[in-house]
């Protein structure tokens, strides 16, 4: 049956609606104080602004830095909340940091003598010869970072999917991405009664189907 909203209360349908006219916000709010720590905090904000438009791979790298971690502390910390769930089940996450790892791909590609390592076998001395390049180094490091958000999100909703306390997982996939995967698996694995497979669920089973979003409500 349906709860007639007390008074004062806001209508679900009309808090989702807020949290949808909310979400640009916090984003664009995120995204400033990720451009925060490459500022120098005695130069002038039309230098800062300079500097950021430069686009240097140190500032890259510390935006790069900041700018996926408002995604993180959602899931880390509010987990079930809707808009949460409405968040990372969208390309929002993704693209600015898909964007970010374009541009340092491109960019280190296109260097002088970076096309040099495909001359020969790719070794691990030579990716470590071209690594020492930063424009190199801040891509790999984007790579890393789209990858191990990637991680996360998955862990995120199968937890939800199986009522599987997951904090833990998703603060090791933050700083060590395949061991907080691992730790997911595992504590799935002992926690969870009936788990849905790990590999089939993702494909017959989308992240962000009404489904899911039915689990987490009833939970």
């Amino acid at each position: 049956h349906s709860r007639h909203p007390r008074v004062g209360e806001e209508p679900s349908s009309q808090k989702e609606a807020t949290m949808d006219r909310l979400t640009p916000t916090v984003l664009a709010l995120g995204i400033l104080a990720a451009l925060a720590p490459a500022a120098d905090a005695s130069a002038p904000a039309a230098l800062f602004f300079s500097r950021a438009l430069a686009l240097s791979p140190e500032v890259i790298f510390q935006v790069n830095n900041w700018v996926p971690l408002p995604f993180w502390a959602m899931m880390i910390f509010t987990p079930k909340a809707s808009w949460t769930r409405r968040v990372m089940s969208s390309w929002l996450p993704f693209l600015p940091l898909i964007v970010i790892y374009a541009y340092l791909a491109f960019s280190s590609l296109t260097a002088p003598g970076a096309l040099e390592l495909f001359n020969g076998p790719i070794t691990l001395a030579a990716l470590s010869k071209a690594a020492q390049a930063e424009g190199t180094m801040a891509a790999i490091w984007a790579h890393l970072i789209v990858g191990d958000l990637f991680v996360g999100r998955w862990i995120l909703f199968d937890s939800l999917r199986n009522r599987v306390f997951a904090a833990h997982s998703i603060v090791l996939a933050l700083f060590f991405g395949p061991l907080g995967l691992l730790s997911h698996i595992v504590t799935r694995a002992v926690v969870a009664d009936k788990a849905v497979d790990a590999l089939t669920d993702g494909l017959v089973d989308p992240m962000s189907d009404e489904r899911l979003m039915q689990l987490a409500d009833d939970d």
